[in-house]
């Protein structure tokens, strides 16, 4: 059976999500007033099968992985979300410089200096400061450098939105053939 790419990562969380639900403890609670005998058996059974539908599930959902990494890497959509990755960062990076306030004037930077300056001087014991050393805040881009970082930006998120559509694309046209076992495993769960 083919199915998308798209649908084998749908198919992907809804077996994790039934692997986390089961009860695969091998230990039970059973009624102190009941027959012990009887029950443990019950239990153990229980447990048995529980066990084989992990291991099923379990099987099924690497297979799933292993055929879809597989998939993508031959489609070229594991380079994609690399770079949609790499995209990712460069703009939370650059962000950060495009909001940025753009430096003032030297004339204006020795200003605030000079007045700082001229404010007491922390006492000097031996050649050491007994006062916080004072130090001022200056912005390092002027308002061409930022506005040159803010079109880089905006032409990093043009890209990444490309990816996002091309990556759309191929999840919706690129096939995996799942094994005939995963396909039973997937029917007996009611999810194909």
């Amino acid at each position: 059976m083919d199915i998308t790419i798209r649908r084998a990562a749908n198919l992907q969380t809804s077996i994790q999500e039934i692997l986390k639900g089961l009860d695969t403890s091998p230990s039970a609670e059973i009624s102190i007033f009941s027959e012990v005998a009887e029950e443990v058996p019950l239990a153990a059974i229980a447990f048995d099968k529980a066990l084989t539908r992990q291991e099923k599930l379990t099987s099924a959902l690497f297979d799933i992985r292993r055929k879809t990494g597989k998939t993508n890497a031959e489609a070229g959509i594991s380079e994609l979300l690399t770079d949609q990755a790499e995209l990712s960062m460069r703009i939370e990076q650059l962000s950060r410089i495009a909001d940025a306030k753009p430096r003032e004037p030297d004339y204006v930077n020795t200003r605030r200096a000079n007045r700082m300056q001229s404010r007491e001087e922390p006492a000097q014991h031996y050649g050491h400061s007994s006062g916080p050393v004072e130090k001022m805040q200056v912005n390092l881009l002027d308002e061409t450098a930022i506005a040159a970082k803010q079109i880089e930006l905006m032409d990093k998120k043009r890209q990444r939105t490309e990816i996002k559509d091309r990556l759309a694309e191929l999840n919706a046209v690129t096939r995996i053939t799942l094994s005939d076992d995963t396909v039973a495993t997937l029917k007996a769960e009611h999810l194909l």
